[in-house]
């Protein structure tokens, strides 16, 4: 049966200049463009093209993923990381003995949210700590004019108990203090080729 197979092909560091070019590669390839910009790391500008293509099996979309690399390395853009995410309710499918095996790799949960809301530098604070103590990541989609929005990531690499609680415990925290989610996605990281690109945004 075909599941959805999230791609995410992050593109070396792009100058202002290339930005509009990389746009409209992503959409020639019915993708989306997307510029990370990370609250912390090494790596704070991460652009990236994602597109979801429903498959039977990891195989195929790898595949699939491999002809869209080639399309941007084509045009001169450095592919940094190849990263393949599914629903998490689709978890059972994929563990560490039937995922793709020619990396170093073992799968994780990844819990994504919208916040939208008047962020002043005293609630910029708040959410900085709430975020530092659950150990999640914050960033915002510089590509888009919404200076007000951030995106949670919260990645979990033990089971999906450990991760539904950890999720519990943030919303908690977020109802806490009226910051109020807009939308939310739980995924399940199967195949990640880079995992030092995201060194330094997550606090030990």
């Amino acid at each position: 049966m075909p599941i959805p197979y999230e791609i995410h092909l992050t593109i070396a560091t792009l100058s202002a200049e290339k930005m509009p070019f990389f746009v409209d590669l992503c959409q020639n390839q019915t993708g989306k463009a997307i510029l990370i910009a990370l609250a912390q790391g090494e790596n704070l500008q991460q652009p990236m093209f994602t597109k979801v293509v429903f498959e039977e099996n990891l195989k195929n979309v790898i595949a699939k993923s491999n002809q869209y690399a080639n399309v941007f390395i084509e045009n001169n853009f450095a592919i940094k990381r190849l990263k393949i995410e599914i629903p998490a309710q689709y978890s059972y499918l994929y563990t560490e003995n039937n995922t793709v095996n020619s990396i170093d790799f073992k799968p994780y949960f990844e819990w994504h949210a919208k916040l939208s809301t008047l962020i002043n530098e005293g609630e910029m604070k708040v959410l900085l700590t709430i975020c530092q103590n659950n150990k999640v990541h914050l960033s915002k989609n510089s590509l888009k004019n919404e200076e007000n929005t951030r995106f949670i990531t919260l990645r979990e690499f033990g089971n999906k108990d450990v991760f539904e609680q950890r999720i519990t415990n943030l919303l908690g925290n977020f109802q806490k203090e009226n910051f109020i989610i807009q939308k939310q996605q739980a995924e399940y990281c199967i195949y990640d080729d880079n995992t030092m690109l995201d060194k330094g945004w997550l606090t030990d």
